[in-house]
């Protein structure tokens, strides 16, 4: 069955609005009080220096938006304006993420997770050497 060009047009118009209202909804913030506002900096950067995405995704609706200087990283100027500008998730949920977020990791953990990748990513072959090699050595 085939639809004519009169029948497609109302069909693609209304996905066309259901993507736009789904965009809209999706980009539909809230603001933040400073109070709630540095508490939930305070979790997302302990230390107070720029965070990757991943330590701001819980209390943000998108961090692309908030990141101004495009630096891959968020700065607590970035943070500040999104809870001013309202890019911030609710304050129910930005709540939840401050219960629930694990502190960032630490550098031997990210020596360690970058050692198991370079051992993954190196392939059966290599690390079959690799423990011949030890083997052989001791």
């Amino acid at each position: 069955m085939r639809l004519s060009n009169v029948a497609k047009a109302p069909l693609l118009l209304s996905a066309a609005l259901l993507l736009i209202s789904s965009v809209q909804a999706h980009l539909q913030g809230h603001k933040l009080d400073d109070a709630q506002c540095r508490a939930a900096w305070a979790k997302a950067s302990p230390d107070g220096n720029p965070v990757s995405y991943d330590r701001v995704e819980p209390y943000v609706i998108d961090s692309n938006i908030i990141d101004m200087a495009e630096d891959g990283s968020v700065s607590i100027e970035e943070f500040k304006a999104a809870c001013l500008d309202g890019y911030m998730n609710s304050p129910e949920v930005v709540a939840k993420a401050m219960e629930t977020q694990k502190p960032p990791p630490t550098p031997s953990e990210n020596e360690y997770t970058r050692l198991v990748y370079s051992w993954n990513a190196a392939g059966t072959e290599a690390r079959q050497r690799f423990r011949e090699y030890i083997g052989k050595s001791n």
